[in-house]
């Protein structure tokens, strides 16, 4: 069809006064609003929050050691010279323009870093960001605090300027304190059975086992959501806290954290974590969640290789799996640690292992929660592939259920469900111990489980079998009269016969 001449001229008006509006946009330039900053061991990663997309570009300086950052376009509405970076591979942060369209931001280093950058879009509430990572050394004098800095504050958009010289001006760093962390008001609840190993008479020289402690997300990614605004990285963190200490309270047995504080982990990293520390066992700590907020109960989970056990397994692993997508991780690239896992024979054995161990960990958080799924269901979870040692995940509860939400963000609750996760493994590990490990030790000994904590709807009798003792020397061993007079809560002493 052909266009009348008054359609064509208004055609070439919008084309023109979009192209008007374009450049005008173009000149008001992409503002930084703040940067945020999460620190690891060896690990830090800046995010930059823009007030719309980013073209950047990195590149390294050396001697002394640098990193640029180039925005095209770029506008500098946040202090960043303000950000406290201590306890990271940054001495300090300058900014300023280089020539007419870029905002150069420059990062001081102590040392060599690997560094990464990616972008990422509107999501979760949150804008457009320019993530940057830094791998490498933390000098020690600069003890790294384990929660995010406060974003610096706004300051008003720097207009275009003329061209500047090539480094942008140094800014004083005024640091400023990290702030504490949240911590879950602490209510009281009803203690979780929890398993003691014995101290043995005699010292024993067996190593102790070792627990790798994987709070999942992290940092940008906060996970799920609940209500009140109560987020999934801050639950998992403090019962896997609770989790390290009930560990490294029971002789024969010895706790390492994946993640230590606020930020952000990929998952592969994880696992490599855990491996490298010669972890006997891996446990992932995760809240559930879901579209309806009925949903509730405790799950435990291991690896599938074939496919998902269940509908909401699949579900459950995508959206796992997709905290990389968030961290600027590639799914699709090759991994040599996951492709090493997929041939491996021994992750036959290793997959065994990790039902096992989920089955006691399922069955001790019964007795403390309603349970989703009443045995271990199976999906392809990334952190969980790992060749040398059995690997589980645990969702505590679904954080998207009001009431189960409100019982997650209990401190109570949290050390109740860290001794139910705990009494899980201590009964595998009694039943199949590490060889070389001061509990096989002390299983080839003769030695039990010396201490139980009760917990609502035990029996004696039921304890009794459990442990393969009879009823008659519970009672006689702890005094306990007519044998009737068990309360929840109450620690007895299992007879070692």
């Amino acid at each position: 069809m052909t266009l009348r001449p008054k359609n064509s001229a208004c055609v070439r008006l919008g084309l023109g006064l979009a192209f008007v509006l374009g450049s005008l946009q173009a000149a008001a330039g992409v503002a930084v609003e703040g940067l945020r900053l999460w620190r690891g061991e060896d690990h830090t990663r800046l995010v930059f929050d823009m007030d719309g997309p980013v073209r950047h570009s990195l590149s390294e300086m050396h001697d002394p050691e640098r990193l640029v950052i180039d925005l095209e376009n770029g506008e500098l509405a946040a202090a960043l010279h303000a950000v406290d970076v201590s306890g990271t591979q940054v001495q300090r942060i300058r900014s300023g323009k280089y020539g007419a369209d870029r905002l150069r931001i420059v990062l001081d280093l102590h040392g060599k870093v690997k560094q990464k950058s990616f972008v990422l879009g509107p999501s979760s509430g949150q804008g457009n960001r320019l993530v940057v990572d830094l791998f490498g050394p933390v000098p020690r004098q600069a003890p790294a605090p384990a929660v995010p800095t406060t974003p610096a504050p706004p300051v008003a958009r720097v207009a275009a300027a003329s061209p500047a010289p090539p480094q942008p001006q140094a800014q004083v760093q005024h640091p400023s304190p990290a702030q504490p962390e949240p911590q879950p008001v602490a209510r009281s609840e009803e203690p979780a059975p929890v398993v003691r190993a014995p101290l043995p008479k005699q010292p024993l020289r067996g190593r102790s086992i070792l627990v790798a402690i994987d709070a999942g997300h992290g940092g940008e990614d906060p996970g799920a959501i609940g209500p009140g605004r109560i987020r999934e990285k801050d639950v998992v963190l403090a019962i896997a806290r609770e989790l390290e200490k009930k560990v490294n309270a029971t002789p024969g047995y010895r706790a390492t954290l994946v993640r230590k504080g606020d930020y952000f982990i990929p998952l592969f990293k994880r696992r490599d974590i855990a491996r490298e520390a010669g972890a006997d066992l891996f446990v992932s700590v995760h809240a559930d969640a879901f579209t309806h907020e009925r949903a509730r109960g405790s799950s435990v989970y291991a690896l599938s290789q074939r496919g998902a056990t269940s509908v909401s397994a699949a579900f459950l692993a995508q959206r796992e799996n997709g905290a990389d997508l968030i961290g600027g991780v590639d799914l699709g690239a090759k991994d040599p640690v996951v492709a090493t896992v997929l041939t491996d024979l021994s992750m036959t054995a290793s997959l065994d292992a990790s039902l096992g161990v989920g089955s006691r960990v399922l069955s001790s958080m019964g007795r403390i929660s309603h349970l989703h799924k009443r045995r271990v269901e199976q999906a392809g979870f990334a952190v969980l592939k790992s060749p040398d040692m059995p690997s589980i995940l645990v969702e505590t509860g679904f954080i998207s259920n009001p009431l189960e939400a409100e019982r997650l963000g209990n401190a109570g609750y949290q050390r109740n469900m860290a001794a139910a996760i705990f009494s899980g493994v201590s009964d595998y590990f009694m039943s199949s111990p590490p060889p070389e490990t001061m509990v096989a030790m002390s299983v080839r000994a003769g030695a039990r489980p010396s201490e139980y904590v009760i917990t609502r709807g035990d029996t004696l009798a039921g304890i009794a079998e459990r442990y393969r003792v009879s009823v008659a020397d519970i009672v006689r061993t702890n005094g306990l009269g007519g044998g009737n007079d068990i309360r929840a809560g109450q620690t007895i002493v299992i007879p070692q016969t």
